[in-house]
């Protein structure tokens, strides 16, 4: 499929649970991709500065 972090996406359309788009960075540029819905984890962490 191509996708994973940084690949760059136009977005053709979208609904509440699907997006599909067009991949324009890459080996896969203008093949496109329906998104369907994942899981996402939210973790909040600290960091010292």
């Amino acid at each position: 499929m191509g996708l994973c972090d940084g690949t760059r996406l136009i977005v053709a359309w979208s609904c509440k649970h699907v997006i599909e788009a067009t991949i324009i960075s890459g080996k896969f540029a203008g093949e496109r991709v329906i998104i369907a819905p994942f899981g996402h984890l939210s973790i909040r962490f600290q960091v010292a500065i």
